[in-house]
């Protein structure tokens, strides 16, 4: 059984699909085009955040980035990122999307525990237990939904003892 995991819920908006009937290819490659333009924006924009040491959103948090696990701030919805070899207290292992309603009860911890247990086994080795850190996770939650769940291995003592990645370590 795994250690408890510490939590952080960011709250956002959940999205709204809006469905609509395209008349037109050129429409449709144009708003192709903005869509990958777009893309291409948010990726460099992301590559230079985390290059500089500022903050992303937890949608732009990749496994193995380097984090400051006490500097989060729920009101901005930002994470710090850093270089691994600056200390740290904690590094993202990976994500996935919950099958729970809600982020709240007995049925969400244990698909956290099992799951992001899982990913902390891969990501790290099976006995990532073993070297002092904890579990924790992030989630983003929208009109009451529970969307992705980030899986972090955090220092026990939350200090920013971290001076190296964990990926492979146990």
């Amino acid at each position: 059984m795994h250690t408890n995991f510490l939590r952080t819920v960011l709250a956002g908006g959940a999205g709204l699909a809006l469905a609509f009937s395209l008349g037109s290819c050129s429409l449709v490659d144009d708003i192709r085009a903005d869509a990958e333009a777009r893309a291409a924006s948010q990726a460099a924009q992301k590559d230079e955040a985390k290059s500089s040491g500022s903050s992303v959103r937890q949608s732009a948090l990749d496994p193995g980035d380097c984090i400051m696990w006490s500097d989060i701030d729920d009101s901005e919805r930002k994470i710090p990122v850093m270089d691994c070899s600056e200390p740290h207290d904690a590094e993202v292992a990976g994500e996935y999307h919950s099958t729970k309603g809600s982020a709240h009860g007995i049925a969400f911890e244990n698909e956290v525990n099992e799951k992001c247990g899982n990913i902390f086994d891969e990501f790290i080795g099976e006995d990532w237990e073993s070297l002092g850190i904890a579990g924790g996770y992030i989630v983003t939650e929208g009109v009451g939904l529970v969307g992705t769940v980030t899986c972090v291995v955090v220092t026990e003592d939350i200090q920013p003892t971290l001076t190296q990645s964990l990926a492979g370590m146990g």
